[in-house]
């Protein structure tokens, strides 16, 4: 008997393995991995003011994605993102924990752990619990932090969308007529985009260059100079992981 599960052994042992093999390559294009600390997931929820759908009054939902007075898209039970009317809900601010400054090191090691990589491209990263942006190329599949941009984005009301995405489009200005103007405007999702802090409409006056602040309807700011380093350097197609 003792001989018959001796043999039994490398089987086991070579099944377990194929297994865990095949499990790997079932992985998503980005898996979000094990969270650490140092780089914990930006999550914003809202209470239900009234009955809505499967919600009742006062229970809360993660929202997922805002159009300004229009509505909320939120997860269900099931997980499953479903759109609900805007004054349905009330956006509750996260507690966002101080967190320590990420060094280079941590920054490419958490892309390598965390996102797969790919043999040769570039990665764009926003962390939005530190309101920072972060550009990778991938070489020999490891990542290698190029630039590191601080950002502004939305609040809880105009939280960005989260998720994986991809750079679709480049349009060199965008903006209202007679309010303001964005410059080098890189989009990612929708009508979600990366672009300059706010300028006067004839571009040349600024007329809010905060970064670092929730303070966006969902687009992700930057300073001009690193605006214009995503525009020029980053092709349509660039993996974008905003999280």
């Amino acid at each position: 008997m003792k001989i018959a599960i001796r043999k039994l052994v490398p089987v086991l042992l070579f099944l377990l393995f194929a297994l865990a093999a095949r499990a790997q390559k079932s992985l998503p294009a980005f898996s979000q991995g094990d969270e650490r600390e140092l780089f914990p997931q930006y999550r914003v929820y809202g209470r239900f003011l009234r009955d809505v759908r499967d919600f009742k009054a006062g229970e809360k939902a993660e929202i997922c994605e805002a159009q300004d007075a229009l509505y909320y898209l939120v997860l269900d039970q099931k997980g499953q993102k479903i759109t609900v009317p805007y004054d349905s809900v009330e956006a509750i601010a996260p507690d966002v924990p101080d967190l320590p400054q990420a060094d280079d090191a941590e920054i490419e090691a958490f892309a390598c752990e965390n996102f797969r990589t790919q043999e040769r491209g570039y990665l764009l990263w926003t962390d939005l619990a530190r309101l920072e942006t972060y550009a990778l190329r991938c070489e020999g599949g490891v990542y290698r932090l190029l630039r590191r941009m601080p950002c502004s984005a939305g609040d809880e009301t105009h939280p960005p969308p989260r998720g994986v995405f991809e750079v679709r489009y480049k349009t060199k200005y965008l903006g209202k007529e007679d309010a303001y103007l964005c410059k080098l405007a890189v989009s990612f999702y929708k009508d979600y985009l990366y672009h300059s802090t706010l300028f006067a409409p004839d571009g040349a006056q600024v007329l809010d260059c905060r970064l670092g602040e929730r303070i966006s309807r969902g687009c992700i700011r930057l300073s001009e100079p690193d605006s214009r380093w995503i525009y020029c350097r980053l092709p349509i197609g660039t993996p974008v992981v905003v999280r």
